[in-house]
């Protein structure tokens, strides 16, 4: 009796825990070029609406807060590849690859979004390698909202020291752009209103 009412109470507390914060996350599949940009053709995870527009292959932030991001993508034979994760108009990551053979070249980071922060694939050089065949995907691009507007236990986890050595939780609002009209990014961002 005491371990079903063990087992009952923790099924409650993952049930409370698991409640508490439903985040917003996305996969994206099977990606093609789209200029320098990487469009996808499939959603695997699409949790709370996570605004992922997979034609563009950029993702708009609706509830700012700490998000983790991943991708990878398969270079061609003989062939250089380097994506960079943009947010806005700025390189936050860039992953880099080429060979004799082809390779998986992979990019992850942690970054603090604003409300209608976009954040999206560029291909700085060469082109993606994707499969023709249904069973296999070489081209995904994830991301998953850690904590809403900054706070949670991950939150306080990344932070930065200052010249006193006090620990300070980094919080950047990132710059405001003012970008022309004919900037790609306005054009992703305008397909969104």
């Amino acid at each position: 009796m005491e371990s079903v009412l063990i087992l009952l109470g923790i099924m409650l507390l993952n049930v409370a825990v698991s409640t508490a914060f439903d985040p917003i996350a996305f996969t994206a599949i099977r990606g093609s070029m789209n200029d320098n940009y990487i469009s996808f053709s499939g959603l695997a995870v699409n949790n709370n609406n996570a605004h992922f527009h997979p034609a563009v292959g950029v993702f708009k932030c609706t509830s700012p807060g700490l998000y983790f991001f991943t991708f990878n993508a398969l270079t061609h034979a003989d062939s250089d590849l380097r994506i960079n994760l943009r947010v806005n108009k700025f390189t936050m990551l860039s992953a880099y690859g080429g060979g004799a053979t082809p390779m998986t070249i992979t990019g992850s980071s942690i970054l603090q979004l604003q409300k209608d922060d976009v954040v999206y694939l560029f291909v700085d050089r060469g082109d993606i390698n994707e499969s023709n065949k249904m069973s296999h995907v070489f081209t995904s691009f994830s991301g998953v909202q850690l904590s809403e507007n900054g706070g949670g236990l991950l939150n306080n986890l990344i932070s930065v020291r200052s010249v006193d050595g006090q620990s300070k939780t980094q919080t950047s609002e990132g710059p405001k752009l003012e970008m022309d009209e004919d900037d790609k990014t306005i054009e992703i961002e305008k397909s969104f209103h």
